[in-house]
């Protein structure tokens, strides 16, 4: 298995169940003066035991992933991560396709068609 860090919860009528690391940061988070907004290539979740806050840079630089799996919700820098989590592999063709002329994925799209990048 991946050792990427990961974060999974599965809620239903009446509780949360979470699996992974509560907290998580990558990058560097240069401070801003006078802003509360940092500067930098970040990315990064954290839970509360209420309420999960992922977040990244302004620019989105770098990659953090997430997907629905039913009733569960999983977010990762890994794509391996993901799938050996449970995610489907099933590929968007559309997505491949621009790859393949420009190089690049547009927006928050992956090779994946249930996994996306956060925007």
């Amino acid at each position: 298995m991946s050792a990427a860090p990961f974060i999974s919860l599965a809620w239903n009528r009446h509780d949360c169940q979470v699996e992974g690391q509560y907290a998580c940061q990558f990058g560097h988070r240069i401070p801003r003066p006078g802003s509360a907004d940092a500067d930098g290539i970040f990315c990064g979740w954290h839970w509360d035991g209420n309420r999960l806050v992922v977040y990244n840079d302004r620019y989105g630089m770098f990659p953090l992933f997430y997907c629905q799996v039913g009733n569960r919700l999983l977010v990762s820098p890994s794509l391996t991560t993901l799938l050996e989590r449970g995610a489907s592999p099933d590929l968007d063709h559309g997505s491949l396709y621009l790859f393949l002329h420009l190089g690049a994925h547009l927006a928050e799209h992956t090779p994946f068609a249930h996994i996306r990048a956060i925007p």
